[in-house]
């Protein structure tokens, strides 16, 4: 073999998953995150579209978007192909989730902005301009891929496992859509991080609103800066997706599940990413000057809770028989 077939057969054999996993790369993307985000501040706000043809416009939000469940898909595809699934089911469910996650993530935001789009019901349909929650998404993601599941016969529980890392990264490209467009910030802070929102970006405390007191003596000046809230919970994704992504590569139970005399089954990366996620979600969201709001509560913080209790009761239902098995006391 020539030195140009080694070479490219050590490439086409590169583990990238695990290489991902390695500390220098782990400190690397970190890095390399926290550059683009420190470059990108320094313009004092930023153009949400990234081009524009006429009448088209291209638009940073839906090209991260589009990104992020890319890659999210490469990676559900890898996971199932290593456990032996076929892998072409990532790519098969692809379209009703993506169509499902949209119609849940804008259905989501405009029930609780609905105040605002009652008087302005041509703007529903106009997500180009924002307005998703993530968690809404999620959950009619969940719906799409369970009917996908039943139709196609293929074990729902064990799937979600495979989309749980790959979801959770496309969750923290998508965060950086929020940037591009100016929005999903938190309140003012005098700190060397601190982003810059133009006037015209700026809400009122809601979302969908703009702030008509933006320099106004006793409120905000136009150059304060804010919590850079969307890079909170971008880090905060990408390290649950490494968690997920650590589990999923070791299938053996680790450390913590030996302590608990568990061993893995179907369905738990996808509730353990429910939990890890909504515990960061829990704190960004209190940082947040937009949140959406139901009976003068954060309704995020609420889901995030309910995730949370939920699925860390369903996570010990799963395992209530484990050490009783182990030790052979139920067959």
């Amino acid at each position: 073999m020539t030195t140009e077939n080694k070479a490219l057969s050590r490439l086409k054999n590169l583990a990238f998953p695990e290489i991902i996993l390695k500390w220098y790369a782990i400190l690397g993307i970190y890095a390399t995150v926290l550059f683009i985000f420190l470059f990108l501040r320094l313009q004092g706000g930023n153009e949400p579209n990234l081009l524009q043809l006429g009448p088209l416009r291209f638009r940073w939000y839906g090209i991260l978007i589009a990104c992020g469940v890319a890659l999210a898909t490469l990676v559900t595809s890898y996971l199932a192909e290593r456990r032996g699934e076929d892998a072409n089911h990532a790519w098969r469910v692809l379209p009703v989730v993506l169509v499902s996650s949209l119609v849940g993530a804008r259905l989501w935001f405009v029930v609780f902005t609905w105040e605002t789009y009652s008087q302005h019901p041509d703007r529903i349909i106009a997500i180009w301009e924002g307005g998703i929650a993530i968690q809404g998404g999620v959950l009619g993601g969940l719906a799409g891929g369970l009917i996908y599941a039943r139709l196609a016969s293929v074990k729902a529980w064990r799937w979600a496992d495979f989309i749980a890392p790959g979801l959770v990264l496309a969750q923290a490209i998508g965060r950086w859509g929020n940037f591009m467009n100016n929005e999903a910030y938190g309140s003012p802070i005098n700190l060397p991080w601190g982003i810059k929102i133009p006037c015209q970006y700026r809400t009122d405390g809601h979302p969908g609103t703009v702030d008509t007191r933006c320099g106004v003596t006793g409120n905000p000046g136009v150059d304060s800066t804010f919590h850079p809230t969307f890079l909170y919970e971008s880090l905060w994704d990408y390290g649950c997706f490494l968690i997920l992504l650590f589990l999923s590569l070791n299938p053996r139970p680790t450390w913590f599940e030996r302590k608990l005399g568990w061993w893995r089954r179907d369905g738990d990366l996808f509730l353990i990413y429910w939990i890890i996620y909504s515990i960061g979600r829990f704190f960004t969201e209190s940082l947040r000057t937009d949140s959406l709001t139901f009976g003068g509560f954060r309704t995020a913080q609420v889901t995030a809770i309910a995730a949370i209790l939920v699925c860390s009761a369903l996570l010990f239902w799963q395992h209530r028989h484990d050490r009783k098995e182990k030790t052979g006391i139920v067959a």
